[in-house]
């Protein structure tokens, strides 16, 4: 092929046909041209490819990196959840010296420690560090996950270096207190004492800052999980309810007198009154409640008043009792929330 080039151009030189040979040389630059370009768009074809692969596979890892996150998360809202009613149960709500004395280990100075959180990074950075293989179309995802793995963590590292500083600080204090004193002056001391009290409220105050901060880090994490597995098309997103034991006193409880009633439910890791429940004059939000037992609620409304919600079982009915006013009422479940119209009738 090459010898019919040199042939062809020997051939225009020789018979003097300039402008023939001006044809062919430019029309040989634009076979040139052409291979070049078409060169340069497999080459560019293949990089995307290639870059794309590269995305995708730094994409599942950051997948499995939110998934320990949210793991993390979820310990650090349970164990908050275990501290909170221990001190609901009993420190805030008078508890006896009987109660106070089963309470072991640890759980007995529930605001000498803390659930450290800390989040997995190192995939993230990568990103940052690749950012020109990132699609226009996808660069959203970036300011997504900077809000998380930046904004929301910092929240989070600021509130838990007070927790911790306060938690440290109040360890040596009442260590060094506790080694001091007998057993029974130390039990009354925890039952009664009111700067121990006071302790223990700033703390609950602080971890509570600290939890919301975690919660919104995992809200955020599953946002950018699902945004990634759109973008990976895997169509099998994982589900990040938190894994919680079956209780079977959550329903749907009637006042008999007047048929008003109030629904207990589950949503996510929260244990709640649902909104709208008509023994309470359909507020309009949910309220959140503590678990102290297998048989009693905690229940801290915005003004600060603590009621108790004690849980019963008769021959496999649940009942509840709860406070309205100043008195206090029994409600009975439903085992059906068909039932709801017998009782209205």
């Amino acid at each position: 092929m090459i010898n019919i080039f040199k042939n062809l151009r020997r051939g225009f030189i020789q018979k003097g046909k300039f402008w023939n040979y001006l044809t062919y040389a430019f029309g040989e630059i634009f076979l040139v041209i052409v291979g070049i370009l078409l060169a340069l768009q497999i080459n560019n074809y293949n990089q995307k490819k290639s870059n794309e692969r590269r995305f995708h596979l730094i994409l599942e890892n950051l997948q499995r990196e939110i998934e320990l996150d949210i793991s993390t998360c979820d310990y650090s809202i349970k164990e908050h959840a275990k501290r909170d009613s221990t001190i609901a149960a009993n420190y805030f709500l008078d508890a006896s010296l009987d109660s106070i004395k089963k309470i072991k280990g640890a759980d007995f100075y529930p605001h000498l420690s803390y659930s450290g959180f800390k989040a997995n990074k190192s995939i993230f950075g990568t990103l940052l560090q690749n950012q020109e293989i990132v699609p226009s179309k996808n660069i959203d995802l970036i300011f997504s996950l900077s809000a998380q793995y930046v904004n929301w963590y910092d929240y989070i590292m600021e509130v838990q270096g007070i927790l911790k500083t306060q938690a440290y600080e109040k360890r040596k204090e009442y260590l060094d207190l506790f080694e001091i004193i007998s057993d029974d002056v130390w039990l009354s001391f925890v039952a009664n004492n009111p700067r121990y009290k006071s302790d223990l409220y700033n703390y609950k105050t602080l971890d509570d800052n600290f939890i919301k901060m975690v919660r919104g880090y995992r809200s955020r994490g599953i946002e950018n999980y699902l945004k990634i597995d759109s973008i990976l098309q895997t169509n099998s997103p994982k589900n990040f309810l938190l894994a919680l034991e079956d209780e079977p006193f959550l329903g749907t409880y009637i006042f008999k007198e007047d048929s008003t009633s109030i629904e207990l439910i589950r949503k996510e890791n929260q244990l709640l009154f649902k909104e709208n429940s008509s023994f309470y004059n359909g507020y309009d939000k949910s309220i959140a409640l503590a678990k102290i037992n297998d048989s009693t609620l905690f229940f801290n409304d915005e003004l600060n008043v603590h009621f108790i919600i004690k849980l019963k079982k008769e021959d496999k009915t649940w009942s509840m009792v709860l406070p309205k006013s100043r008195e206090r009422y029994k409600l009975e479940k439903l085992i059906d929330t068909t039932e709801v119209d017998n009782f209205s009738k």
